[in-house]
Formats: structure tokens, sequence, C-alpha cells
């Protein structure tokens, strides 16, 4: 009996540690997620990855990954990895065109909240928004191969 108690706490405590791992992937394939990927990895890994893309501080600041910025995204996926890790799709945008469009576009892929909200505020009409596309890409396409599956305008 003190056997089975024994193993039950042992994987009550283990089993969480597992279920939390996480394997960062580049989904999109792009310069951008290798950096957020770096940043989850660590402080040393960051600086190595931003000189290898000659990425200076400043342009650091305007990355968004997953949603996040890069520093809320290291700090919410700090890099584990195992054979029980769980995969993350990263996808990285770089939003220094300050332009409506490439607002619109980061705030279609991060989540329909964002999207939603972004759209409360700059109060188009709705056609506006079908016209948009991103890295030559329908606004409503982007959205979706961007990890936000359930986008709609």
């Amino acid at each position: 009996m003190k056997n089975r108690a024994i193993f039950v706490l042992l994987s009550t405590l283990t089993l969480p540690a597992l279920a939390q791992e996480t394997q960062l992937v580049n989904a999109d394939a792009s310069i951008y997620s290798e950096i957020c990927i770096a940043a989850a990895t660590s402080s040393d890994a960051l600086k190595e990855k931003a000189a290898h893309y000659k990425f200076g501080s400043a342009e650091l600041e305007n990355f968004t990954c997953n949603g996040l910025s890069l520093d809320r995204f290291a700090k919410k996926f700090k890099q584990s990895s195992g054979a029980n890790s769980t995969k993350v799709a990263v996808f990285a945008f770089d939003k220094t065109m300050n332009n409506i469009e490439s607002e619109i576009c980061v705030a279609a892929a991060t989540s329909n909240e964002a999207f939603a909200a972004l759209k409360s505020t700059l109060n188009k009409p709705a056609g506006f928004y079908a016209d948009v596309s991103c890295n030559d890409v329908p606004l409503q396409k982007f959205a979706k191969k961007h990890g936000n599956k359930d986008f709609k305008i």
C-alpha cells in the first residue's frame, strides 16, 4: 500500500512538470521566428541570433511573437525540450512599417479579439478590410496561415 501511495504522489508531482515542457517550432520559416525562439532559449542565444541577422535593440522592440512582445514571449516560453514536449508554432511579426495595413495584418494573425479591438478603433467600413493584403496575401488567408485558424473579417 505504501508503494502505491508513493507512486501516486510521485506521478502527481512529475506529470505536470512533463506537461509543461515546450518545443518551439519556426512555423513561418522566418528569421523573425528564429529571433523569438532564441529569446525563449536564453539571453545569450538572443544576442547571438540578433548579431547574426544584424538586428539592434531598437528593432527587437518592434518584434511580436505569437501576439506577444519579444520579452513577454521569452518569459512565457522559456525553452525546455524532451520526449513529452508540446510543440508550439511560432509566428513573428516586425511592425516597423508603421502603417494601418501592417497593424491590421498583425492583429488579424494574433487573434480575433485583437482584430476586433483594432477594427473598433480604426472605424473603417467593412469593405476596407476585405481589400487589405499582407505580404501580397489576402488578409483572411494570411491570418489563418499565421496561426489564427478561426479568423473571419
